[in-house]
């Protein structure tokens, strides 16, 4: 679930602990074991689709709405949230609900990871005690990282809707799920973040202090064989890279972008 400036955007798995909770209230009495009884399914079970652990399939949903008895009204609510995984779409699963191309597209950018990074800094936790509501936060988080706030804005729901973050404490936090988009993303999408690093790293040259970056380059020639092996250590690199930087306390978010491209023509 995520909470922002005064909407409420909940998934199918939300909406139905919602209605569980309320008619909780109207009946104490009522327990989660005794609605997986009617629902004919382990109470653990419930328990993981409450909590988000389980997706809430057509099949559960089913059940649910059944042993509920629930309302035409509310009905529609789960199903307007429910995103359904038809076999087709296996390919095109992450965190448990359904991408849009837009999405795709929108996570094939440096500004998803720039936030994302941006919620372990000690700067976030710091800016969390002046604004404690998700909306208030937008605007300082966009001044931090140089971002318009609709930006920010849209990134945020992005990630909380595909689960990679969830509000708590009066804080957005990581989910710990894999950023990885897990399927095949089509090559313009690719080259068009590859054209939005290059970008930030243009606009950065000259905004930043050398003191405060460092941009370096070398030409060599190889052999076309060792390409390979080449991008697999410029892989681990990268890995190594993050790892010993991660460490210590984050205040600031920095990119790390390596360009690996041939300036002779390209023999066959």
């Amino acid at each position: 679930m995520s909470v922002f400036s005064g909407w409420v955007f909940l998934n199918s798995n939300d909406v139905l602990k919602q209605i569980i909770d309320g008619r909780k209230q109207i009946n104490p009495k009522l327990s989660l074991r005794s609605i997986a009884r009617r629902m004919r399914i382990p109470s653990g079970r419930l328990c993981e689709i409450l909590s988000g652990k389980r997706r809430l399939t057509d099949y559960y949903l089913e059940k649910a709405c059944a042993a509920l008895k629930l309302s035409p009204e509310e009905m529609a609510q789960i199903r307007r949230s429910h995103f359904h995984l038809s076999e087709s779409d296996q390919n095109r699963r992450s965190y448990g609900v359904l991408l849009s191309d837009r999405q795709i597209e929108s996570l094939n950018d440096w500004k998803p990871y720039a936030i994302m990074s941006f919620l372990g800094t000690i700067s976030y936790e710091e800016l969390t005690k002046k604004a404690e509501m998700p909306y208030l936060q937008v605007p300082l988080i966009a001044k931090k990282l140089g971002l318009a706030e609709p930006e920010v804005f849209n990134v945020i729901k992005l990630l909380a809707d595909i689960n990679l973050i969830h509000w708590e404490k009066s804080a957005w936090r990581p989910t710990h799920m894999n950023m990885s988009t897990g399927y095949d993303v089509p090559n313009k999408w690719i080259q068009n973040g590859h054209l939005r690093d290059l970008e930030l790293a243009q606009q950065k040259l000259f905004a930043v202090p050398v003191p405060k970056r460092d941009f370096s380059s070398i030409t060599i020639a190889i052999d076309p064989k060792d390409l390979t092996k080449a991008k697999k250590m410029i892989r681990e690199f990268r890995r190594e890279f993050s790892n010993i930087l991660e460490r210590g306390e984050k205040h600031d978010v920095y990119q790390l972008s390596i360009q690996f491209f041939p300036v002779s023509e390209v023999t066959e």
